[in-house]
């Protein structure tokens, strides 16, 4: 049987879409594909379809089981414990860039619903897209950022995702950088700097049109 061929731009949505999954809280059908090596291959086979650099990385040995890939998730991302560094682009950007706002936070980061989650309601809405009623106060979640980056390599709309990553994906060498300062579970850091070598090589390709 002969399998249809993928496209370079479906096999980029695919992989952004599994990208997505790990930063939603774990559920133990996503352990058990992580543990089995099943998302490790398909990762591979995306990242050589869509025409990415390929680089070694090893998902599929750190957990041995699902309540351990919870606990580290939630050491990560979650606060159970601090510090940890929550995927939410807010945070990582000043609050608002707007000159005319005079709160004293407008300057400041580490703050949710600033103007990057604004931008990204307005994109939900424009898509017709309903934000999930729990991420309803961080539209700009790294998992529906990435969900979105995906519908937009899935609808071949170029000049949008160019755009879209330039804007909204800009941050992840910050989160990458305070994963690492708290010292958080290898899993999600490697996962992380993989995210961010295939955005990267995708703005590197951007830039050479």
């Amino acid at each position: 049987m002969h399998l249809i061929p993928i496209s370079p731009l479906e096999a980029k949505g695919e992989l952004y879409l599994t990208f997505a999954e790990f930063y939603k809280e774990p559920t133990p059908e996503f352990f058990e594909e992580v543990h089995q090596g099943m998302t490790e291959a398909w990762m591979k086979e995306k990242m050589y379809e869509g025409g990415y650099p390929t680089h070694e990385f090893h998902l599929k040995d750190h957990f041995s089981s699902y309540e351990e890939m919870k606990v580290a998730y939630d050491r990560s991302f979650r606060g159970i414990v601090k510090p940890y560094a929550p995927p939410i682009e807010s945070v990582y950007k000043e609050w608002t860039l707007d000159p005319t706002v005079e709160l004293q936070i407008a300057r400041s980061k580490g703050y949710l619903l600033g103007d990057s989650a604004l931008h990204m309601r307005y994109l939900y809405k424009l898509a017709r897209i309903e934000i999930p009623e729990n991420y309803s106060g961080m539209p700009d979640h790294l998992s529906l950022i990435l969900e979105f980056l995906s519908l937009l390599f899935k609808e071949k709309e170029e000049q949008l995702w160019k755009g879209f990553i330039s804007d909204h994906l800009d941050w992840l060498g910050e989160f990458e950088k305070a994963l690492q300062s708290i010292e958080a579970p290898y899993f999600y850091r490697e996962v992380t700097s993989l995210l961010r070598h295939c955005i990267e090589a995708e703005s590197n390709a951007s830039n050479l049109h």
